[in-house]
């Protein structure tokens, strides 16, 4: 029985391509062996690529746009992306670059969305301070910090 071709990413058994267990992610079937198994692995090396560049393409579009936090979901979707992707190569470093990401732009949008909170207040309270409805206001949630 002859020795199974592998490298340090992935494996190929009995006629399939198997990308090894990393992180907390095990060890799954990425495809399948046409040719020879040399073939196959050097396939899903040259398929990681891609992975390579979807994440570099998503980080240079956060950092050149306006509105960062509109990118939140598309990270977390690259992400899952990328955990069920059929390659081989260090994923570790992608995800580690959108785990950085993420909590960038979740810091960005609590900080804006606090920033937000508290100019509709001082907007609201300069509108109602000279109006019958200060009663109103000042008996409110806005006025009372939630």
């Amino acid at each position: 029985m002859s020795q199974p071709t592998s490298n340090e990413f992935g494996f190929c058994r009995d006629g399939k391509v198997f990308i090894n267990a990393y992180l907390s992610y095990p060890e799954r079937e990425i495809g399948f062996v046409r040719n020879s198994e040399e073939e196959a692995l050097a396939y899903f090396v040259k398929r990681f690529d891609l992975a390579v560049s979807k994440v570099k393409g998503l980080s240079a579009e956060i950092e050149a746009a306006q509105n960062k936090g509109s990118f939140l979901t598309k990270v977390l979707q690259m992400q899952t992306y990328l955990i069920e992707f059929d390659g081989l190569g260090d994923f570790k470093p992608l995800l580690a670059e959108l785990e950085k990401h993420e909590a960038y732009l979740k810091e960005l949008i609590h900080y804006k969305t606090g920033y937000n909170q508290d100019t509709i207040k001082i907007i609201l309270k300069e509108y109602y301070k000279d109006s019958k409805d200060y009663k109103f206001y000042k008996n409110s949630e806005i006025d009372n910090g939630s």
